[in-house]
Formats: structure tokens, sequence, C-alpha cells
């Protein structure tokens, strides 16, 4: 082999696998979550992002160089995280739009109505928790869960059906700062590496059971 066509050899300890789900909620200290919380089942990829960008406070000074580390100024984070919906309940819809209502017609009949302004109630929070390390068991798995707080849909609502498919709805949710916490930037990861099973298994029993 090549001399450098290797890798470390811990690396499989720290890769992540699999889609992963996205809930409405989930305890990182415990691993737990309920699996009402599942928002969606989705398909393809599902994304998140955190970008900021840099103001230079010397590009205008003409005795300092541009892109001097000190006088670097980070503007506030972007974060947002995004995928593909094959399922849909009328909650979904209204979260989709970000601002609308649901209105219950009936026990089996509902009407999602957008309105123009938005409320406080509109945003919520969203967690993306994916598989790590080699250890996965149901108790002990490792895990990364990305948190997202403040969350509200920016791209609306769409659909596309296709004959012999599933409808797709594709969902980007953008994390928003709140003015009661200015300094609190609203998302947050979690990375948990697995541990063998009480039994002293390494994976789950769907895993082994391949």
């Amino acid at each position: 082999m090549a001399k450098f066509t290797k890798m470390n050899p811990s690396d499989f300890k720290h890769m992540t696998w699999d889609a992963g789900l996205i809930l409405n909620d989930f305890t990182p200290e415990t691993g737990e979550f309920d699996p009402m919380d599942i928002r969606w089942a989705t398909t393809g990829d599902n994304s998140f992002s955190a970008t900021r960008e840099l103001t230079d406070m010397g590009a205008g000074i003409n005795n300092c160089p541009e892109n001097t580390m000190q006088l670097q100024k980070a503007q506030p984070w972007q974060a947002s995280m995004s995928g593909t919906a094959v399922t849909v309940t009328a909650n979904d819809i209204k979260i989709f739009l970000a601002n609308a209502d649901v209105e219950e017609i009936s026990a089996v009949l509902k009407k999602i109505v957008p309105r123009a302004d938005l409320l406080i109630t509109d945003f919520h929070d969203k967690w993306l928790t994916f598989n790590y390390s080699e250890l996965n068991g149901e108790t002990n798995g490792g895990f990364c869960a990305i948190h997202i707080m403040n969350a509200l849909s920016v791209d609306g609502f769409s659909g596309t059906l296709g004959k012999n498919k599933n409808g797709n709805f594709p969902f980007n949710l953008k994390a928003f700062y709140d003015m009661a916490d200015m300094d609190r930037v609203p998302f947050e990861i979690y990375i948990r590496e697995g541990e063998p099973e009480p039994d002293g298994t390494t994976r789950s029993d769907d895993e082994e059971a391949v």
C-alpha cells in the first residue's frame, strides 16, 4: 500500500453513519427519546449548516495589513437544518408554512390557514441525531446530536408528487437568536462515545442479525 494511503487505526471509533432522525425532543445526558418525537420519515440526506462571517476591523486602516487576526470580529452565527420529509400531517404543514394555524373542522378533517404575521409560538426547537462510533447498542450506543433553537421554516411549503413514488416535502429550518438571552448562540452539538451494552454486546440486535 502507498505510504500516504492509510488511516489512523482509531478512525473507525469516530465515524458517523446513516441519515439519523429529526426529533422534537431529545435527552443527550441519557441518549433517550420518545419514538413519538420522531418528527418525520425522511428521504435522501439530512443536513446541518452553521456559518458566520468575519469583519476585518483593520481593512480600512492604512498602516495595518489586511486579515490581521487580532482585528477580526465574528458576526452572529447562521444555523439551519434541512432535509426532505415523506410523511406530512396538518401540524407539519403548519411548521413548513411557519406563520399558519390549524383549525379542526372534525375529528378527521383539519384546515391549515396561513396568516400574515409571525408569532413567538411559531418558533420551535429541533434535534438531528445520528449514530457515532462502532458501538451502537440500544442503551449505550454512541451518537452525535445537533440541537437548533428557535427554529423557523424559511423556504415555505412545497411538495413533489409522482406516480408510484412517495411524496417529497423539503424543509429548511433556520435557528434564531432570542432577545431574552442574546448571548446564547441558538445551536449546540453533543457527541457521546459508544460503550458496550450491559450484556457485553457492542451492537444493537438488528445489526447482529445481519
